[in-house]
């Protein structure tokens, strides 16, 4: 699926001249190539978008749906043949195939030749052919909708995906400042113990703190590779060939339901139901046209005939197809396209009640981790002092070091939780977006589209 584009995203990262002799795809494997640091989300996207086989899939039903449109329109246009014929009789005077009597199929008289040109046009057929061009067309802009709502669902996926890893980084990175701060706890207690101002349970409780925060941060790398390993499928690049950069502006203060209930008309799965209904009532148009006669005309020209004096003779005759029994089949027929087209009736109704929901869940919970996230850094900050209050009174023998442990635990834990919710609020963000098919988000991008935001080396 790279194709074209594949090898533009290489040349552009200035690695066609040593890879030249791979194909697109592995050029974007090799483990030994050129780093790409700094990946945005944008540019994972468009990787993503070169790269996902059922995007590939979504544009092949396009195609074939264009294919069928070209069938129908084929169908109402007239045709045009040239038909050359021969014709061969046995000679009931004599024996057939004895050499000897001359008879079978030996004499030119006995085979005549013509040429001739063959036209035929429809002129009537109860609309069939129009009403199949019409839902042939209708499946073409369906298909292609459907194609963008894809492009916008990989687009919430790889943002999952990326959003998802920055958080176990940043996740690692307060448990690194957690080990270090109880290191710095370990080697006070050690001293205060050999100086006999604190117990050795201390001691223990701090290493034993220590020992459960690096069991923590080796469970979060596991986690970390998991997730860079699920965006490296998508980006089709290897882990150890990128690093990613946040670059995302910060969330807004607050939205309006209401603007995004009204996009919600403009999704494309909706706008594909609605095609894929409008195809269904041409269908239905076209079976309930069998009921009616077919007219069409049918002309030949010919212009060499071995049996005739003269060429250049023609004629033509107009038929005319009446069905009057058929066992019931043409009615079966219409009726299944009826049921069908009530069944893509019932999907757009639900659709249409599924996607107000979808959109006022994604603003319920952009909401709730909007003001979540307000709340916990107030926690933050109120952790930070407790923590330096409890050190402080430790010092004055006021508190106890279990009680300076757990005000470090709530801080860092609060902090662990800080991050987790600007990723969920992030998330929610895109999720708001794709449940209301926002005509402004990245996810409507197309292929002319790309390369725009891709990081050169």
């Amino acid at each position: 699926m790279l194709g074209v584009l594949g090898w533009s995203v290489l040349s552009s990262l200035g690695a066609a001249e040593t890879l030249k002799t791979m194909t697109p795809e592995e050029k974007l494997r090799q483990p030994d190539g050129p780093r790409w640091d700094g990946l945005t989300m944008k540019a994972c996207y468009e990787l993503a978008l070169l790269r996902m086989e059922s995007l590939g899939l979504s544009e092949q039903e396009v195609r074939i749906a264009q294919a069928r449109y070209r069938e129908a329109i084929g169908s109402i246009l007239p045709s045009v043949r040239a038909v050359g014929e021969q014709y061969f009789f046995k000679d009931r005077g004599t024996d057939f195939g004895s050499p000897v009597a001359g008879g079978g199929f030996g004499s030119n008289d006995l085979t005549p030749r013509q040429a001739r040109v063959n036209v035929r046009v429809p002129l009537f057929s109860g609309l069939r052919d129009v009403e199949t061009a019409r839902a042939a067309r209708a499946e073409i802009e369906g298909n292609r909708q459907s194609l963008r709502r894809a492009r916008q669902n990989l687009y919430l996926d790889v943002a999952e995906s990326y959003y998802q890893t920055l958080s176990y980084e940043e996740d690692l990175q307060i448990l690194a400042n957690v080990r270090e701060a109880l290191n710095e706890r370990v080697e006070l207690l050690e001293q205060r113990v050999k100086l006999g101002k604190s117990r050795d349970s201390e001691l223990l409780q701090a290493r034993s703190a220590l020992a459960q925060t690096k069991v923590d941060i080796e469970r979060t790398k596991g986690l970390l590779a998991a997730t860079r390993e699920m965006l490296a499928f998508m980006i089709g690049v290897p882990v150890e060939r990128w690093t990613l950069k946040d670059d995302a502006a910060p969330p807004p203060g607050s939205l309006e339901l209401a603007e995004y209930l009204a996009q919600v008309t403009g999704r494309p799965d909706l706008l594909a139901a609605v095609q894929m209904e409008r195809s269904a009532r041409a269908q239905l148009s076209s079976a309930k046209g069998e009921h009616w006669g077919k007219l069409s005309f049918e002309g030949n020209y010919t212009f060499y005939d071995s049996d005739s004096q003269r060429d250049g003779d023609w004629s033509g005759f107009l038929s005319l197809e009446i069905p009057l029994f058929d066992g019931g089949s043409i009615e079966a027929r219409v009726d299944q396209q009826r049921a069908l087209f009530a069944q893509k009736k019932l999907d757009l109704s639900r659709l249409e009640r599924e996607a107000e929901r979808d959109v006022r869940t994604a603003f319920n919970q952009f909401n709730s981790s909007l003001a979540e996230l307000a709340r916990l850094k107030e926690a933050v900050e109120t952790a930070k002092q407790n923590y330096q209050a409890q050190k402080s009174d430790y010092e004055l023998r006021v508190v106890t070091n279990l009680d300076v442990l757990n005000a470090l635990r709530d801080l860092f834990g609060i902090m662990r939780e800080e991050s987790n919710a600007r990723t969920n609020l992030r998330v929610n963000l895109v999720k708001l977006y794709v449940a209301a098919g926002s005509s402004g988000m990245p996810g409507n991008l197309d292929q002319r589209h790309l390369l725009t935001h891709v990081p050169k080396i």
